[in-house]
């Protein structure tokens, strides 16, 4: 019933969240804009800015007649869905009990942050799913190995990679898994396949990047790059981005080098008693402790964590993202019914111990579901981004439906796209205000100044854009200029 019930209940949650359509923003843009134009017969043409498959796909499931924005949303619908029975696969190839693999389950059911991310119509709900697959094929084989499980993990990894720039850093964590948490077989075929499935995990990225040279001059939208140490204010960010997911951010919030202190301390701790215990079990229990899985999700966590720490010196990218901390917190996930397992097999010496992780396990989901009900309450009202309340209700939307001859300059032009179909310029693509208003003047174009997009985001100063014009309509959300007549 679990098995069942909690995939399709996930994949309701995020159909609630989204119940007017996946939520859009900027960068959703490079993903549907690429595959309307090839279904237009414009031919596909995908940015560097991003990695090429999700455009890929949306173009595939485009010739059923679905507009890609229907497409990705309900695509990441059914990937969540997915998600939550891959999380309780995955938990049951750690060698976790069903009970603690239903866990799992609930654990991504309830994750507001996961549902959060698979309600964008981005890259993070197809990455995540094919990162959840990966583990599974992995953990599979090292239970009962096979050349099919190894390579199918690593196809997959790559298709990852293909969704997700950050994907990559399975591509080591393949490498070191093959090569040491499996030992049972002889070094030499284990370093073979370790290297043949960083091969197959990685070319498919390689070729692209070398594409995107060939056709930008650069394998990213990076241009630059320069390197710094982690300052005091990013470690704080951190503590407090990982441990929000557990704990209410109002108890850590100005305490986090406490918080992450005790944590840690806390950790220690529960590892130190359950060492002791399983000192006195049997050598086949004691490997159960620490099985491979566990050391590939460690090993998981920590090769993202270290990528995130080198990304930050990428000029032009916000790597202080919980987007980006995603990743970390479907190891945590799968990790904590794993750790709630291996304490629940000491009850057999200590009691005590089955009823601190029964009421542990009762008291976290009733936190992590009333922190899910309340997020995709707040999100069936509100939305976020472009899919927000303030478009869904906006005055100018059909106006612009109805005059699709206007020529637009625009704050919030990637929203409009979406709703109109049309994509105006940005108000700094003109070198300035001067050149703005020179160009208004000499095209007869109208300017649309949103609310919810004001000029300080273009780093431009509303009254300097709109001095010298002549405000022609004022909309629920935004208001029209065009150049004042002479």
């Amino acid at each position: 019933m679990g098995w069942l019930f909690l995939p399709i209940g996930g994949a309701l949650l995020v159909l609630t969240a989204t119940h007017r359509g996946a939520f859009l923003g900027d960068d959703s843009y490079y993903y549907i804009k690429p595959a309307r134009d090839a279904l237009a017969g414009q031919g596909l043409h995908v940015s560097s800015y991003f990695a090429p498959f999700i455009p890929l796909l949306l173009t595939g499931i485009g010739w059923f007649g679905i507009d890609p924005v229907d497409a990705i949303h309900y695509l990441n619908v059914f990937l969540f869905g997915l998600s939550v029975l891959l999380a309780i696969l995955t938990a049951t190839e750690m060698g976790v009990q069903n009970g603690f693999a239903l866990f799992a389950g609930a654990l991504f059911v309830f994750s507001d942050t996961l549902i959060e991310n698979y309600s964008w119509a981005m890259s993070e709900g197809l990455a995540f799913t094919l990162l959840l697959a990966t583990f599974y094929l992995l953990f599979s084989y090292y239970r009962r190995p096979s050349t099919g499980k190894w390579v199918g993990a690593a196809a997959v990894a790559a298709l990852a990679c293909l969704t997700r720039y950050a994907a990559v850093s399975i591509v080591p964590v393949l490498f070191f898994a093959l090569l040491f948490f499996e030992p049972s077989r002889r070094f030499v075929i284990r370093l073979r396949e370790a290297f043949l499935a960083v091969l197959i995990g990685a070319t498919p990225l390689t070729l692209y990047l070398l594409r995107n040279i060939a056709v930008s001059g650069r394998p990213t939208r990076y241009s630059g790059y320069i390197a710094s140490p982690l300052t005091h204010d990013q470690i704080v960010w951190y503590l407090y981005s990982v441990l929000s997911w557990f704990i209410p951010g109002r108890f850590i919030r100005g305490r986090e080098i406490l918080a992450g202190f005790v944590a840690l301390t806390a950790l220690l701790v529960m590892g130190l008693v359950i060492w002791r215990v399983y000192r006195h079990t049997s050598t086949i229990t004691k490997e159960k402790m620490i099985s491979p899985a566990f050391l590939t999700l460690v090993a998981y966590g920590l090769s993202t964590f270290s990528m995130l720490v080198i990304a930050r010196g990428f000029e032009g990218l916000g790597a202080f993202d919980l987007r980006y901390l995603s990743p970390i917190l479907i190891t945590l996930l799968l990790l904590i019914p794993y750790g709630l397992d291996r304490i629940w097999a000491l009850g057999a010496f200590l009691p005590r111990f089955r009823f601190m992780v029964a009421g542990f396990a009762f008291l976290f989901l009733i936190y992590y579901g009333y922190r899910t009900v309340d997020f995709v309450g707040k999100m069936y009202r509100i939305g976020l981004g472009y899919t927000n309340i303030g478009w869904y209700n906006s005055e100018i939307v059909p106006y612009l439906k109805s005059h699709p001859d206007l020529q637009l300059v625009s704050t919030g032009e990637i929203g409009i796209y979406f709703w109109t179909g049309m994509k105006p310029a940005p108000i700094n693509a003109f070198g300035g205000v001067d050149s703005l208003h020179k160009h208004l003047c000499d095209t007869g174009a109208v300017l649309i100044l949103m609310d919810q997009m004001p000029t300080d985001i273009y780093g431009m100063d509303h009254q300097q854009v709109v001095q010298g014009l002549e405000l022609v309509k004022r909309f629920n959300d935004s208001s029209m200029y065009r150049c004042a007549a002479k």
